[in-house]
Parts: C-alpha cells; structure tokens; sequence
C-alpha cells in the first residue's frame, strides 16, 4: 500500500511539471510555474531544511495568490499585500502549524475566489462555459478542502490527500492540453464553441 502511495505522489510532482509550457504566453503561467515548482521545492527544503510541509505551502499558496493580482490591484493595495507577506513571516518564523495551515486555506479561498470572477466574467462576456475554469476551480476547491481535512478529520484526511492526489493528476494532464485559449467552451444557449 505504501508503495502504491509513494506512486501516487511522485507520479503528482512529475505530471505538474508539464502544465506551465502548455500555459505559456497566458496571463494563468506563473501561477501554473508556482504550482509545477512547489512540490520538488517543498519536498527538497523538507529533506535538506528540515522545514515542516506547511512551511511551503503557506509561501507557494502565498504567491499563487499575488501571481493571478492584476498590476493595478497590487500598486492599488501594496501595503496590505506587504504587511499579510509579514504576517506569514512571522509564522514561519515562530514555527506555528496551525497558523501556517490558517493562512493557507485563506490563501487557496483567495486563489479560489479570484478564479471564480474571472469565471463569471468570461461567463458573462462570451456566454459559454469555458471547461479551463471548470478544471481550475475543482483542483483548487480540492485544494481548499484538504486544507478544511487537515484541521478537522486527520485520519480521514490523509486518505482524502491520496484520492484528491490522484484525482489532480487528471487535471493537471488536462492542463498540459489545454489553456484558457484554447480550451472547449460549451454555449450556454446553442451549439458549443470552441
């Protein structure tokens, strides 16, 4: 069974490497290269740093969140941006687990939000569901919800992290397809679209 897991996980940290070249040249790539990064990163300064895995996750899930803020919102809001990256500094500096666990599902319920608008506004624009954002709002509610697990079902919710692993393996082959350009859109009203 463990071998079967270990599987799972590595087969997860080499999928997620080949998303940011299929989003390349979209206004989605640095939140893909964050998230193509964060496992071998998160993994190495485990081994090498000793760090805890939250410690990762909180900065990863930190960046993920200024990486998909438009220019104007981060000029617009620089000093709360500036004084939330100290408040997460301050975790991880005080070690605090549950802390860093806290600002990492606001940070994926941030991440979660920002995609939900912009998939109402393309919504509303073309009038047809683009699938990219169905695929991105499932990994990042499962996401969330492994954040929301670890807190409260810490039996049930490493059996949860396995499945929602191996789930996210789908998506993140469907991204290596298909970006937010070129991904099929169904017509709310009519034929779909591509």
């Amino acid at each position: 069974m463990n071998i079967f897991l270990l599987s799972i996980s590595y087969l997860s940290v080499a999928v997620w490497l080949i998303p940011p070249f299929r989003q390349s040249k979209t206004r989605f790539f640095l939140y893909f290269l964050i998230l193509a990064l964060s496992d071998p990163v998160n993994i190495g300064s485990f081994y090498i740093f000793h760090t805890g895995i939250w410690t990762g996750n909180v900065l990863t899930s930190c960046f993920s969140l200024i990486t998909l803020l438009e220019t104007q919102r981060i000029k617009k809001n620089i000093i709360l941006i500036i004084i939330y990256v100290a408040i997460i500094f301050y975790f991880l500096i005080n070690s605090n687990m549950n802390g860093m666990r806290l600002l990492t599902g606001i940070n994926l319920f941030f991440v979660l939000l920002l995609f939900a608008n912009d998939f109402v506004i393309s919504l509303k624009n073309n009038a047809s569901i683009n699938l990219f954002y169905i695929a991105v709002l499932l990994y990042n509610m499962t996401n969330f919800t492994k954040v929301i697990f670890s807190f409260s079902h810490i039996k049930t919710g490493f059996i949860y992290f396995y499945i929602t692993t191996f789930f996210q393996i789908f998506i993140a082959l469907y991204f290596s397809f298909y970006n937010v350009k070129n991904s099929k859109c169904l017509a709310l009203f009519g034929k779909e679209t591509v």
